[in-house]
């Protein structure tokens, strides 16, 4: 259902958010994790290559708003360099 759509999903190194990006995988959507645990982050990564994904992985943290546009900069610049 979600064939040639992007997810971004910020938060994707544990819990709920690995759980989100697992899901979009799973009905064919190409996910961007973030999140500021690598190891965290790593194993979502190779979690979604069970999908025959090749996520965009990258560690960003946001904490507010000063922090929101160099994190989304860094996100689409990993998205550019994928896409």
């Amino acid at each position: 259902r979600l064939e040639s759509k992007v997810a971004i999903v910020t938060g994707g190194g544990g819990g709920l958010g690995e759980g989100i990006s697992l899901c979009f995988a799973r009905e064919g959507a190409d996910v961007v994790v973030s999140d500021v645990e690598m190891p965290g982050l790593r194993g979502t990564e190779l979690a979604l290559r069970r999908y025959n994904l090749f996520p965009v992985a990258t560690g960003t943290y946001i904490r507010g708003t000063l922090d929101i546009d160099e994190g989304l900069e860094r996100i689409m610049a990993a998205m550019q360099k994928r896409w």
